[in-house]
């Protein structure tokens, strides 16, 4: 679920890094599906993105 909300509203693990201030690697880590964020990085993603945020992430919880 968190690596089809990333692709569907950042262009790149270059832009998920700089929002949600991790390294590239994690943001590539995530970008390919491999681990997740946790809970203040996804208060983040419910903060920049809230409707897509609900849309994608809601069964996570």
């Amino acid at each position: 679920m968190w690596r089809a909300f990333l692709h569907a509203h950042y262009r790149n693990q270059i832009e998920v890094a700089y929002c949600y201030g991790v390294t590239e690697k994690a943001a590539e880590k995530w970008w390919l599906g491999i681990g997740g964020p946790n809970g203040a990085k996804v208060a983040i993603a419910y903060q920049t993105h809230p409707a897509g945020a609900a849309t994608f992430l809601k069964w996570a919880a």
